[in-house]
């Protein structure tokens, strides 16, 4: 037995790479402590960081924010022991820029990295809004081979997915997961030449626009157009464009698939939590900060109202949920609620959400080391906190 699995990594290895099977052997399942396994591109702070404010009464907004989460059906018992079993690693909630809650659990704290796993999506939609705001790239809806011609030499059928496929994730691109090697969720995430791997071992499985389908190439895919449209890494763009411009208090960075290589794309981004919680208040504010337009309010709207989308069948039933009815579109997920008001949200791996409420001007920034409930639930909770806070809190 242990021949023949020497054999097969042997093969494998020829097959894919030795770093690649290497990686998936030792490090097995993503963990939050990747950040410090990858090579990463530096992402400098802001010159001028933002500070949210402290509330005039510290002890009373902190138990309306206890009082409110334990009305969630998700959660039983006292709030916080619950959040801390669950795995948590930090929940900040802001309400009109101030902060009403700032929790870190375990050895977490305020200056501790976190990665943002397929948060890091959402800044990918944000940076590829700026690029067709700044005419880098021409329309959401260019054929992605207007980038990527060579894909066109494997299969013409590549020639009907736009940009806006790649964000829908509605590409029609084919995505298996094995729990083996040859798996696309371990290629995406450990294989050390991903721009190798998006334009040699993408295939066509359906026609785009057809359904919804969680796909990892299409961010990969994105980042591809990003570096040829821009000129520029991609994790330099975000840098430029996004990161140094909304008072980041702390550098960050970008796992890559090498040394000097590809930004992961989606996930990867290394952050503080505060400063994770600047995204949110981007959006919050249509992409004004402090009265400079950084993003277009028009990408900002499409990316975060929800809408009636796709074909029937579009999304799996589970996207209807007794709080609201969930939709995704440009890296975002949106939440349809039923008193007619919406919310939106970034969402990664082991539980990490930046979730905004724009009628209650709430963002809640939580990132775990695990999800300890379904992802969707975590939905139920933050938009039982927003139902439940007190607007006049600050």
């Amino acid at each position: 037995m242990v021949a023949l699995t020497a054999a097969a990594f042997v093969v494998l290895s020829l097959i894919y790479s030795p770093s690649y099977m290497t990686r998936w052997a030792v490090w097995q399942e993503a963990d939050t402590g990747d950040h410090e396994r990858f090579p990463a591109r530096d992402i400098a702070a802001a010159p001028e960081p933002f500070m949210f404010d402290s509330p005039s009464d510290p002890r009373g907004t902190t138990e309306e924010v206890l009082a409110a989460l334990e009305t969630s059906t998700s959660i039983s018992g006292d709030a916080e022991t619950f959040l801390e079993e669950m795995g948590s690693q930090a929940l900040i909630v802001i309400q009109d820029d101030t902060i009403l809650y700032e929790r870190y659990f375990g050895s977490f704290e305020r200056d501790s990295i976190a990665t943002s796993f397929s948060v890091a999506k959402s800044f990918v939609s944000a940076i590829v809004g700026i690029a067709i705001e700044e005419g880098a790239i021409g329309s959401a809806d260019d054929p992605i081979t207007d980038y990527l011609p060579e894909l066109l030499e494997r299969d013409e059928r590549f020639g009907d997915i736009t940009i806006r496929h790649l964000l829908d994730m509605s590409s029609g691109i084919r995505y298996v997961e094995t729990g083996l090697p040859n798996g696309d969720d371990a290629l995406t995430y450990y294989f050390d030449d991903l721009r190798a791997l998006a334009l040699e071992r993408s295939e066509i499985e359906e026609p785009p626009g057809r359904g919804w389908h969680y796909v990892n190439y299409n961010p990969l895919l994105l980042g591809l157009i990003l570096e040829r449209a821009t000129g520029m890494s991609v994790a330099d763009y975000l840098a430029e464009k996004v990161w140094t411009r909304i008072g980041t208090e702390f550098s960050a960075s970008w796992s890559l698939d090498s040394e000097d290589g590809f930004e992961k794309m989606e996930s990867g981004i290394n952050a503080r939590p505060i400063d994770f919680a600047k995204l949110g208040r981007l959006y919050l504010e249509a992409g004004m900060w402090n009265g400079e337009q950084v993003l277009p309010a028009g990408w900002v709207d499409a990316s975060t109202r929800p809408t009636v989308g796709g074909p029937a069948g579009y999304y799996p039933p589970r996207m209807e949920q007794p709080y609201g009815t969930i939709s995704h579109e440009l890296y975002w997920w949106r939440i349809a609620r039923p008193d007619g008001e919406y919310a939106y949200s970034g969402l990664g791996n082991h539980g990490q959400f930046v979730f905004v409420a724009p009628a209650e001007r709430l963002i809640v920034v939580r990132l775990g080391e695990r999800y300890g409930i379904p992802a969707f639930d975590w939905f139920e909770v933050f938009t039982t906190l927003a139902d439940h806070i007190d607007s006049e809190s600050p």
